[in-house]
């Protein structure tokens, strides 16, 4: 009993450490502590149960091979974009998967509703109290989030005032990872037991949303839109072949109307980062995009990325190289060696909890999964706040609805 509590009180202060953007700037704690703590508890309190999880085998096996490739070649600092190459970057990298992955374990092996209710409701918290100073800010400026996220970039210079509102704001990962609980706050609205609760869960959707819309990410805010259609279609029960026809016919609509929906979608974007990248959609659809636009861009940065693995398959090359890719910066640094276990990683605890949801909850867990796989190919940023998101909050916030 004891040795729960413990484990519940260091899950939770994890994850505020994490989601909270108050207490990840006003209390001072250093950073590495957090991982450190939660790593030493687990270990201590329940050993066996994370031995026996293969999902913790794996993710261990993951840090082994990224503790033994700097022995071969230094690892490449811009495709992890922290540490100098060594082993310092392998360091925080475990540091950064470990945490969340031994919470998850335990909570898979343990299938305690105490521990999921409390880990849920403390995600859930975190994520409201966030909202509540972020929110009037950004319905005020819409390049607020991408300017504040970013604002410990070496190019950014804000005064002191600005500092204090750039403190109550995620960074920009967590800008990324916070579209993966989307889907699972639309089923705490969706299946609401009471007016109450269907209001309350209906502004958190809502504020969600608009935070996902102001952030000008375009990955994210098209997952969002795509969660609505899914959520929407899920809930009719009578013509749905008629609905999915008028939904085709829209699309169809839609794609004759599209270069209007890209000036509109231009004018509501204006001055933020969204607007660049709708501009060299125009472009591209036109045939003209120059070789500096966003599209070019990453797709070169991802031909370089394949190149350095074809140099090196079996362990990676050393070259600095930054594929704007989750995915392809680990399999150009780390070859075969290393991305099958990462891979193998996100494999595991799909199909741990893949089998632990209802039908009814089985959509939206797919569609959180979704987000995270696309992430992990096309974008450069996951970190800690991906991890925990996924692997932690994602199914324990479906599980403690299941469960209600």
């Amino acid at each position: 009993m004891v040795r729960q509590k413990l484990f519940i009180l260091v899950a939770c202060i994890y994850i505020l450490a994490i989601t909270c953007s108050l207490w990840t700037s006003y209390l001072l704690i250093s950073p590495t502590f957090y991982p450190i703590l939660v790593l030493c508890v687990c270990a201590l309190c329940y050993p066996a149960d994370l031995m026996r999880n293969s999902f913790f085998r794996v993710a261990l096996f993951y840090c082994f091979v990224l503790f033994l490739i700097p022995s071969i070649h230094k690892l490449s600092a811009a495709s992890f974009s922290y540490g100098s190459g060594d082993y310092v970057t392998a360091l925080i990298e475990s540091a950064f998967i470990l945490p969340s992955v031994a919470i998850s374990a335990i909570i898979y092996e343990h299938k305690d509703r105490k521990e999921v209710k409390y880990i849920a409701f403390t995600g859930i918290v975190a994520v409201v109290i966030s909202l509540f100073f972020m929110i009037p800010t950004i319905i005020v400026d819409n390049s607020a989030i991408r300017m504040y996220s970013e604002h410990v970039n070496a190019d950014m210079r804000i005064d002191a005032s600005q500092m204090a509102v750039a403190r109550l704001f995620w960074n920009y990962p967590m800008c990324h990872a916070i579209a993966l609980l989307f889907p699972a706050y639309i089923a705490l609205y969706r299946f609401a037991q009471n007016k109450r609760d269907r209001i309350l869960f209906l502004a958190l959707v809502l504020a969600v949303f608009i935070f996902i819309i102001q952030s000008s990410i375009a990955t994210t805010i098209f997952f969002s839109l795509i969660c609505l259609v899914f959520a929407y279609n899920e809930r009719i029960e009578r013509n749905k072949l008629f609905v999915y026809v008028c939904e085709f016919v829209i699309l169809g609509l839609l794609y004759f109307a599209l270069p209007s929906i890209i000036n509109l979608a231009s004018d509501f974007f204006e001055g933020g980062a969204m607007e660049g990248k709708i501009q060299d959609l125009s472009s591209l659809l036109q045939g003209r995009e120059d070789e500096n636009g966003s599209f070019s861009v990453r797709s070169e940065r991802h031909r370089q990325a394949w190149e350095c693995f074809w140099n090196s398959p079996f362990w990676g090359d050393f070259l600095p190289v930054n594929g704007h890719s989750v995915f392809l910066n680990r399999l150009a640094s780390l070859g075969l060696l290393g991305i099958i276990p990462f891979c193998l990683i996100f494999t595991k605890f799909f199909y741990n909890y893949k089998f632990m949801f209802g039908d009814r909850l089985k959509m939206y867990y797919y569609l959180a999964f979704t987000c995270t796989t696309v992430i992990i190919y096309i974008k450069g940023v996951l970190g800690q706040e991906g991890y925990i998101t996924i692997f932690v909050l994602v199914p324990t916030t479906l599980l403690w609805l299941q469960n209600r």
